[in-house]
C-alpha cells in the first residue's frame, strides 16, 4: 500500500521522537513522582494508597530485564504510549474510513505537549492510555459496526478492567459508554441483555487486589480520592479554575486547545451523526467533571488529557473537510492558516520541553518574557530531574564522619513522599518518612518499625521546594544544620537542599 504525505509524516514524526524520548529516558534522572512509584516496586503490593497497582508491577518489569536505573522505570511508559498511539490511528481509521484523518489524529497526540511529556515518563496514565483508547475502540466495534460477538465484549471487559487497575479515571470513560448506549433506542436494548453486564462482571472481577488490599486498610483509597482530596480546595476559587484553563492551554498549546473545544462543539451540532456522537459523548464528560472539579479543589493539568484523545480525532476530520468553508479554495486556506497556528506552538513548546530536559531554557525563557522578575528553580518542572546524586554524596560525607568517630551510622530521612522516594532510588536503600503526612509510607512504616529506629540518629534533608526545620517538629533530640547545598545546571540554580544532622529519633509527635 502506498503511503500518502500525511501518514509519511506521521511515521516519520513518531520515529524522530520515539527515539529522543527514548534516550531521553535512560538520560534524566526520575520524575518525583515516577521515583515514588518505583520505591512502590520494591514493595510490589495488590494496591496502593495512591493508585493501582499496575505501574507499580510494570516498573518491577521493566526494572528486572535493564537494572534500577531510569532506563527500566521507564521503559514500559515508552511502550504504553506508542501502542497507545498505534490504537488510536487504527480507531480514527475504523470511525471516519480515511487515511488522512487517521494520520492526522495521530501526529496530533504525539506532538501534543502533554502526551509528548507523557511519552518520556512512567506514570499510572500510560497503562491506563492504552485500556482508555482500547475501550473506546471495541465499544466503537460494537456500537458503531455492529460486531455484537461475545468476543468483542469480553475484550472490552477485560480492557475495562486493566484500565481500573491502573489508574481510576477510566471509571468515567465506563460512566461515558452508559450515557452513550442511553442517546440511542436501539443501544438502550443492551441493559437488559447479558453481554453488557457479563462484560461489567469481568472488569469487576480484574479489581480484585483493588477492593482487597482497600479492605485490608478500611477503605483509604476511597477516603482519600472522594474526601481528602476534594475538600482541600477552600470552596469555589476563580483564581485557581483560571489557572486551570491556562493549564489546558499549555499542556495542548494555546491554538490546538481552541481547536478542540470549537470541534467539540462540531460534535455537538452534528449530534446526529453516529460518529460525531462517538467523540462527544465519550469526551465531553471527562472534560466537564474535571473543569468543574477544578473550580472547588485542586488540580493537576493531566487530569482532563485522555478526554483530549477523541476529540483529536473530530479535529483531524473536521480540518481535512476545511473547518466548514464551503469553497475549496477557502477551505484549503483554513487548512493551512490552522495548521500553521498550531504547529507555531506546538512545536516551540516541545521543543522548550525536549531540551529544557537537557539544558535549562525554561528560566531563561522566562527572564525574557519577564524582564527583573525574580525566577524560582522550583517553576522549572524539569528541576525534579537533577541534584539528587549529590544529596546522595554529601549523605555519604557526613555517615564517614561518624565511622571514623565511631559512632552508630545515621539512617537517613525526610519529609515528604517526593523527597524520600528520590533519595531513596539515588542511594538504593531504605529512607524514613519522619514528619507528618499520609502517603504510601504510612502503611510500610509499621510500628514496629518505628521504635526500631527511636533514639538512633539521622540525616533529614529537604530542598527548597518542600523546606522543613525538624526542630519544629520536635521529632529529634537535637538537629545541626549544615550549609545548603546548592546543585545548578549551567549557570542556574536547579535546587537547594538543606541537610540536618540530628541525634535521637523521638517518633512522629
Amino acid at each position: 500500500m502506498q503511503l500518502n504525505r500525511w501518514e509519511k509524516a506521521a511515521i516519520a514524526v513518531f520515529i524522530v521522537l520515539t527515539g529522543m524520548r527514548l534516550f531521553l529516558s535512560g538520560y534524566l534522572g526520575l520524575g518525583d513522582d515516577e521515583a515514588y512509584y518505583w520505591d512502590w516496586s520494591r514493595h510490589l503490593q495488590l494496591s496502593y494508597y495512591d493508585h493501582p497497582a499496575m505501574v507499580a508491577w510494570l516498573i518491577k518489569a521493566g526494572t528486572s530485564i535493564f537494572g534500577q536505573n531510569a532506563f527500566g522505570v521507564r521503559i514500559f511508559g515508552a511502550i504504553s504510549y506508542a501502542l497507545t498511539g498505534a490504537l488510536l490511528w487504527k480507531l480514527a481509521l475504523e470511525i471516519f474510513k480515511n487515511r488522512t484523518t487517521a494520520a492526522i489524529t495521530f501526529l496530533l497526540y504525539t506532538t501534543a505537549p502533554i502526551f509528548a511529556i507523557g511519552g518520556i515518563l512512567m506514570v499510572p496514565d500510560a497503562p491506563m492510555s492504552i485500556a482508555w483508547t482500547a475501550v473506546t475502540f471495541l465499544v466503537w466495534r460494537i456500537l458503531g459496526d455492529g460486531d455484537s460477538r461475545w468476543r468483542t465484549w469480553i475484550l472490552a471487559g477485560i480492557a475495562l478492567g486493566l484500565g481500573l487497575i491502573s489508574k481510576y479515571t477510566i471509571v468515567l470513560l465506563a460512566f461515558s459508554v452508559v450515557l452513550l448506549l442511553l442517546t440511542e433506542r436501539e443501544c438502550r436494548k443492551e441493559f437488559v441483555r447479558p453481554k453488557l453486564w457479563v462484560t461489567m462482571l469481568i472488569a469487576a472481577v480484574l479489581c480484585f487486589p483493588i477492593i482487597a488490599w482497600n479492605i485490608q486498610y478500611d477503605w483509604p483509597t476511597l477516603k482519600f480520592h472522594l474526601h481528602d482530596r476534594q475538600t482541600g480546595g477552600g470552596g469555589a476559587n476563580f483564581t485557581r479554575w483560571g489557572q486551570y484553563w491556562a493549564s489546558q492551554a499549555v499542556a495542548l498549546g494555546p491554538a490546538l486547545f481552541l481547536v478542540v473545544l470549537a470541534t467539540g462543539v462540531v460534535a455537538a451540532r452534528r449530534f446526529q451523526d453516529r460518529r460525531w456522537r462517538f467523540l462527544l459523548v465519550l469526551s465531553a464528560p471527562t472534560f466537564l467533571i474535571f473543569t468543574a472539579q477544578a473550580l472547588y479543589a485542586e488540580f493537576k493539568p493531566h487530569w482532563p488529557a485522555p478526554a483530549y484523545t477523541l476529540m483529536f480525532i473530530g479535529v483531524a476530520e473536521w480540518g481535512r473537510q476545511g473547518f466548514g468553508f464551503a469553497a475549496q479554495s477557502t477551505q484549503k486556506t483554513a487548512r493551512i492558516a490552522i495548521a500553521a497556528l498550531v504547529l507555531a506552538i506546538v512545536v516551540p513548546l516541545n521543543v522548550v520541553f525536549h531540551v529544557g530536559c537537557v539544558w535549562p531554557v525554561i528560566p531563561k525563557l522566562a527572564r525574557a518574557f519577564g524582564a527583573g522578575a525574580t525566577w524560582d528553580p522550583k517553576f522549572d518542572p524539569t528541576n525534579d530531574m537533577y541534584g539528587w546524586e549529590k544529596a546522595a554524596e554529601e549523605a555519604k560525607k557526613i555517615r564517614e564522619e561518624f565511622a571514623q568517630r565511631g559512632e552508630r551510622l545515621p539512617f537517613l530521612s525526610s519529609s515528604r513522599y517526593q523527597l524520600v522516594s528520590q533519595l531513596a532510588f539515588v542511594t538504593q536503600e531504605r529512607v524514613w518518612r519522619v514528619s507528618p503526612g499520609r502517603d504510601q509510607y504510612t502503611f510500610w512504616q509499621t510500628a514496629d518499625d518505628m521504635n526500631a529506629i527511636r533514639g538512633e540518629p539521622s540525616i533529614f534533608i529537604t530542598d527548597n521546594r518542600f523546606e522543613r526545620d525538624p526542630r519544629n517538629d520536635n521529632i529529634f533530640e537535637s538537629c545541626e544544620p549544615r550549609p545548603p547545598l546548592d546543585v545548578y545546571r549551567g549557570t542556574e540554580l536547579a535546587r537547594r537542599f538543606h541537610i540536618y544532622v540530628c541525634k535521637g529519633y523521638r517518633g512522629i509527635q
